[in-house]
């Protein structure tokens, strides 16, 4: 019996590794009824236009390998303010525990500074409908963006961090040393950002 069980496990984890072409870390997150998928990156960097897939840490290491250090009059120029109209866009942050969820906190501190990393990229970020992109992991602390649209959306990278402030900002827990945080945040627009521990 416990080699049919193991045998139709192993089964399983050869589809999902077929169907989905990559396979995640161990222990990775998923979403009930989402795929989740490599974000794909776009911008400037450096004067060179690119479009690349990974977190955002993994693509500003091949940024920097392919065109050196970044340069600061090489980037997109970019707002570091949210616009009102962008502000009026959000529709809602929920703190863990959150129904039907199994999510545990991420380290706040390394969200900021993958707030830092998103910010000072630039660009913009596509995902597919129906599905989820980790957009940053540190230190087992993830962004995520998600969207429950039919088709794909492109919001900018500075927009999309700003949702993962608020979070750690309104669903921090303090007392603990490191801080922690974790939580959702909703766009009118159909798309979400979630802060979350995960296998990174």
């Amino acid at each position: 019996m416990q080699l049919t069980t193991m045998t139709k496990s192993l089964a399983l984890l050869l589809t999902s590794t077929i169907v989905t072409g990559s396979v995640l870390p161990r222990g990775a997150a998923t979403f009930d009824g989402y795929e989740v998928v490599p974000a794909s990156f776009s911008g400037t960097y450096n004067g060179h236009e690119y479009t690349l897939s990974g977190d955002i840490q993994g693509v500003s290491a091949q940024l920097e390998a392919t065109y050196g250090p970044s340069t600061a009059d090489g980037n997109v120029a970019r707002s570091d303010t949210v616009l009102s109209r962008d502000a009026d866009s959000k529709d809602g942050v929920h703190c863990i525990p959150i129904g039907g969820q199994n999510w545990q906190y991420a380290n706040s501190a390394a969200i900021a500074q993958s707030v830092k990393d998103l910010q000072s990229r630039g660009g913009s970020i596509h995902v597919n409908g129906h599905s989820c992109a980790r957009l940053s992991c540190l230190t087992s602390s993830a962004i995520f963006l998600c969207n429950d649209n039919n088709d794909g959306i492109a919001p900018q990278l500075n927009y999309i961090a700003s949702y993962a402030s608020d979070i750690i900002n309104r669903c921090g827990v303090s007392p603990f040393t490191p801080a922690l945080a974790a939580g959702q945040e909703f766009d009118t627009d159909h798309y979400n950002v979630i802060v979350r521990e995960d296998s990174c």
